[in-house]
Order: structure tokens, then sequence, then C-alpha cells
């Protein structure tokens, strides 16, 4: 990371044989919690704090807190605004860098600046909730504040995911989400974000290797448990939105037996979830639903277990555009049908702003 910790105290005389005395921003550093700290941990150790002491963290330590599950939204956005920039300036020292992906970060930050300095002064806010350079790159972007909103959903991508989409396609996606659940119910404030905390797979024979969706589960369910910790107020409607091979990785963590801190699931395009009916999942069969175009041929795939937009899944299928027979159908979800016809992005809004009764169906197909 750009930003390392800084001795506070000289070291003592040669020969002394003292110890130099701890200084507040020592004893401050020293209390961080470990790195796998669950998050209600970290949020009863960031509200203990002093608000300077806080601030102090943010400002000089934005690498400590940006990416901490259990800290408020509003506290990651400031300390991530002040990290990206120095991501990106170590990328551009660094050329020479032996860093396989250290390409794909660079453009993926420059991306999400971008994105950034376009939405900045917009509505709904835009908070960047997690910027980091582990593995492929980490992001983390939302489309209005997750611990105000009454209702917060949280979209993982799957094959070709990087940080260039969490400021560009992606960000478009959970945008469009946050649109929809608006339209489907103006009277509940809504978060809706785009989630890369995984190395997600670049091509298709690493798409048909599980490990990299078992490796990102814990880190989505952390999140997801972060967010129940810093909501303030009445417990906000959650929901998990897994596509492609993202909707694996959905799928695995709802499996867990502690499940996941969500209320509802939605999987769209999904090539398989590790389950073998909806029931598995800690929501429940009833509570999730299933999008899959007809044209959609990963969702035909079936890679992992039983395809969840079959009859005998069990989940609920809500309708889609058919799509064409291009391979585009297995993105279009979010922009699908002409002019103001969004079939799917609409159900999709409908289930997320907690009307998943008031979607359109479609039956479970049986090819």
């Amino acid at each position: 990371m750009p930003r390392t910790a800084r001795a506070s105290t000289p070291p003592p005389p040669s020969g002394t044989g003292s110890t130099p005395a701890l200084t507040p921003d020592d004893l401050l550093l020293g209390s961080v919690p470990k790195a796998d700290a669950p998050p209600a941990e970290v949020n009863a150790w960031w509200n203990a704090l002093p608000a300077d002491r806080q601030q102090w963290l943010v400002h000089e330590h934005p690498d400590l807190v940006g990416n901490r599950d259990g800290v408020p939204a509003v506290v990651r956005n400031q300390a991530n605004r002040i990290l990206l920039p120095e991501l990106i300036a170590a990328c551009e020292k660094d050329r020479l860098s032996s860093d396989p992906h250290h390409s794909l970060k660079l453009n993926g930050y420059r991306r999400i600046a971008e994105r950034l300095r376009r939405t900045d002064g917009t509505e709904p806010p835009v908070l960047l909730l997690g910027i980091g350079g582990e593995g492929q790159g980490r992001g983390i972007i939302s489309f209005g504040n997750p611990d105000t909103a009454q209702d917060v959903t949280s979209l993982v991508g799957g094959l070709g995911t990087t940080l260039q989409r969490i400021g560009g396609g992606d960000a478009d996606r959970a945008r469009a989400v946050y649109d929809a659940a608006q339209r489907a119910d103006p009277t509940r404030s809504t978060a809706s974000i785009a989630w890369l905390g995984y190395d997600a797979p670049l091509s298709f024979p690493e798409a048909g290797d599980m490990s990299r969706a078992r490796g990102g589960v814990d880190a989505y369910r952390r999140f997801l448990e972060g967010q129940r910790v810093t909501h303030q107020g009445a417990a906000a409607h959650v929901t998990a939105e897994g596509h492609s091979f993202g909707s694996l990785l959905v799928g695995l963590a709802a499996k867990k037996p502690t499940g996941i801190a969500a209320d509802d699931v939605i999987l769209v395009g999904s090539p398989g979830t590790g389950a073998f009916h909806a029931s598995e999942f800690s929501v429940g069969a009833d509570h999730t639903y299933v999008g899959a175009a007809s044209w959609d041929h990963i969702s035909h795939l079936g890679w992992y277990a039983r395809d969840p937009a079959g009859s005998d899944f069990g989940a609920h299928r809500f309708a889609v555009d058919g799509g064409s027979p291009d391979f585009t159908a297995h993105s279009s979800y979010w922009d699908d049908g002409p002019g103001e016809h969004r079939t799917s992005v609409d159900n999709i809004g409908r289930i997320v702003s907690g009307h998943g009764g008031r979607i359109t169906t479609a039956a479970g197909r049986h090819d």
C-alpha cells in the first residue's frame, strides 16, 4: 500500500537500553482490530474513538479504514477518496512493476476516479466503499448510502469483471437497479452497490474453476454483515445479487451454515450456484429469484450443480427479455427491451424494494 505506519518517536540513543515511550498515535495504531476481526468488533472499536482520532486515521492511514467492514459508509468513502489518488500515483510511478495485474489495476483506478469526478454533486450520492490492490484489484461503489437506505442491494459480477467495470459497466448496472427500485417504490430509499471483493475469472477456463468464487465467499459475507452493523435506524431490506459466475459466489455464501445477512437473493444469468435446490440457501426458496433469458447460453450451462432457472430448483423465476442468439443476452438484463420496456431490471427493482410479490413471472424451464 502507498502508506505505511510511521514511527512517532525517534529511537533511543545507542547503548542506552531504554525503550521509547509510546505516543498516542502509536497506541491508536496498536488498537486497530486484526484484519479478520468481525464487523461488530470493528464497529465497536470505531465508535469508541474520539472524533479527532477517527479523522486522524482517515487522513493519515486511510488504508486502515476505507476497506474495513464495520466502519460507517461515509467514513469509508472519505478514506478511499484519499487513498485512490495515492494508488494511482504509486502505479504510475512503478511502470516496471512485476505485478501481472499492474495495468489492470491502474486502468481500473483511473476509471473509478473518472466516475467519481463525473458523479460528484449528483443524486444519488456515489460512495466509494472499497478500493485496493489485492489480487486483480478490489473496488466497491455504491449509489446511495447503505447506512441510511431502507433497501440495500449488492451486485457481484462474474466472468470478466475488473476494476474498470466497477467504474464502468458494473456501476451502470448498479445505477440501473437503483433507478428500477425507485420506480417500483418511490416512497423508499435505496442503495445499490457494485461489489468486486474477489478475483473474478477473466477467461472461460478460469470460470470452470470454483476456487475463485470460494475465495470471495467470506469477503462478501463479511461485507453484508458489516452493512447490518453500521446501518442506522430500523434494519434495511437487504438483497444479495449475483450475475454469471458471481451468482456462484452468492450461492456458495448463502449455503454456508450461518448463511448471509440478506433477506432475498437474486441470481441472474447463472451457470449454477453449487446448490441443487433453493431451499439450501439461508434466505429460503421463497426468497430466491432467478432471471435467465432463453438466448443466454451461459445460463444453460449448469456447470455448478443444477440450473437455477429449472423448474425443479424451486426458485421464483422472473420474466426477462428473451434476447437474441448473438451472445448479448447474457449481459443485457439491466437494459433489456426497447425504449421504456425494461422487463428484467424492473423485476429486479421490485425485488430490491421489497415487492417481490409484484414481479412478472416466467415458468421454470425444462430444457
